[in-house]
């Protein structure tokens, strides 16, 4: 299943079911993801604002085998100590890029 972020709905052939949505939307999102679970595994790419996060337990809660929240490293300061960084690693986001925070 592929969730696409636009108005079509995303064309990988019949093997791969795809729904058309605005993330933002959170209300719709979740009645989308209730009527196409359960998931074996969600990859979560568009999580800007809180609302975003607590949407995505929200719509998956109790009902996806394994959930992984992708996010900015620019969260952390710009240069780590190594990669890949970890979630304890230093928290130092440049103010240039609001989204960091």
């Amino acid at each position: 299943m592929l969730y696409n972020w636009r108005k079509t709905r995303p064309q990988f052939g019949e093997e791969y079911p795809g729904i058309a949505g605005d993330r933002t939307d959170h209300a719709r999102f979740e009645a989308q993801m209730q009527q196409a679970g359960p998931f074996d595994a969600v990859i979560d790419m568009m999580g800007y604002e809180p609302e975003d996060a607590h949407s995505a337990v929200r719509a998956f809660r109790g009902r996806v085998g394994r959930f992984v929240f992708c996010s900015t490293v620019d969260v952390y300061t710009e240069v780590g100590s190594g990669y890949p960084l970890r979630e304890d690693a230093e928290r130092s986001p440049s103010p240039a890029f609001p989204y960091a925070y």
